[in-house]
């Protein structure tokens, strides 16, 4: 996702290490490409080894593998290859981690502070033993950037047709 990638560049011209970087980026970046994969198997497209590459090769699901292409310096840190499919469902592919990812991101904190109640987080974090802040401060840090869309997070104007239309029927009922 793009808030991911930004936040490892920061982190690796802030301190000089990649190592540091992918530390912060990491659980985002598994939430964000996890969304990706769920919203494949529920919506039925065929993900990862079920999809050929253009040298014939089967894909792979890398929730997170960072690769740097040697040309333009960027880097890549997952990838959920899938079919191509129709519009609608390659909309709420690329929006997954829109939808899903808060609510994880939620439920983490209801673990972390055993309360699902936000209006009574500021009266438990100052009790909270600090190991749990740092957990919750780091999560909620790295998998926050992850709702984000990524460059590979396309929708295009019939996917968001598909999506408006979509939203209008549900809306209808």
């Amino acid at each position: 996702c793009l808030g991911q990638r930004r936040l490892f560049w920061l982190a690796v011209h802030a301190t000089g290490s990649r190592l540091l970087g992918y530390v912060l980026v990491m659980p985002g970046t598994v939430l964000h490409e996890s969304a990706h994969y769920v919203a494949c198997l529920v919506l039925r497209v065929p993900v990862g080894r079920q999809v050929r590459t253009p040298t014939g090769r089967r894909a792979r699901v890398r929730l997170f593998y960072p690769q740097r292409d040697p040309g333009s310096g960027s880097v890549t840190l997952g990838s959920v290859p899938h079919a191509a499919t129709d519009p609608l469902r390659r909309a709420l592919i690329a929006i997954a981690p829109l939808l899903l990812v808060p609510p994880l991101l939620f439920a983490l904190v209801v673990i972390l502070t055993g309360t699902g109640d936000p209006a009574r987080l500021p009266h438990l974090l100052p009790h909270l033993a600090i190991w749990k802040l740092i957990l919750l401060g780091y999560l909620t840090f790295s998998c926050g950037q992850a709702a984000f869309p990524s460059r590979g997070d396309r929708i295009g104007p019939l996917g968001g047709l598909a999506l408006l239309a979509a939203a209008a029927g549900t809306a209808a009922v």
